[in-house]
């Protein structure tokens, strides 16, 4: 199963580990903690599922990668 917790103040990574260790038995090496969009695409890029298309800035190594700018609602992130 998967949840999704979302707390209203920063929470350390460990504290939040332990906790969920402690109090409920879940192994701290199954939570991940930070954005769920980075962890999808790091899943897919595992299992050889995901192509970049393009980039925000150049990436050494790949000359022939398109650049593209971000949106303009992403600009100033």
């Amino acid at each position: 199963m998967r949840y999704q917790i979302h707390f209203e103040q920063e929470l350390p990574a460990e504290v939040l580990r332990r906790l969920l260790h402690e109090d409920y038995g879940i192994s701290p090496d199954t939570i991940h903690v930070g954005r769920i969009e980075a962890r999808a695409v790091e899943g897919a890029a595992a299992d050889g599922n995901v192509r970049v298309v393009h980039a925000l800035e150049p990436i050494t190594g790949e000359p022939d990668l398109a650049v593209v700018p971000p949106p303009e609602w992403a600009r100033d992130w």
